[in-house]
């Protein structure tokens, strides 16, 4: 009977081998891949970002908010003394409206302001993030500018 014993190792072999793998598939030991750790953190605020090229967009947040509210068009408010800017939400058929551009899958919305920022003196070389906040009694969005990113000169 030497047949039998042939299979016994053989069976024993491959539970073994059985186990290993199994331990191996679970084990961070063996595993080829690494985790990739989050440099940037999500925001639940609203929050507004100003590109060098002219743009300004909004996060999530923001773009939540003026969906709720329909928006589709803000008016670009400007106290110099203050140094803050506003969006309202105003009809499309307003002359100094600008269309706020939100795409339907999408968590951002953005509106083309160069000629508003070289109105107000803005300069910045990078993307620049601002806080904002939701005044719903104008039905507009507030933020201040940095002093450092305005030059003196502005066109106003």
């Amino acid at each position: 009977m030497v047949l039998p014993r042939l299979y016994k190792r053989r069976f024993k072999r491959l539970r073994s081998l059985r186990r290993r793998l199994t331990y191996d598939l679970f084990t961070a030991k063996v595993m080829a891949y690494e985790v990739f750790k989050r440099t940037g953190a999500r925001v639940e605020a609203p929050m507004l970002s100003i590109t060098p090229d002219g743009r300004m967009t909004i996060n999530a947040a923001a773009v939540g908010i003026a969906r709720d509210a329909r928006t589709t068009s803000v008016l670009l408010l400007w106290d110099r003394a203050n140094h803050k800017l506003a969006l309202k939400a105003v009809q499309r058929d307003d002359t100094n409206s600008c269309a706020l551009s939100i795409v339907a899958t999408s968590h951002s919305g953005s509106l083309r302001a160069r000629s508003f920022l070289g109105h107000v003196g803005w300069k910045a070389h990078k993307r620049e993030t601002l806080s904002i906040i939701r005044n719903e009694k104008e039905k507009m969005f507030e933020a201040t500018l940095p002093i450092e990113h305005l030059s003196r000169n502005g066109r106003a």
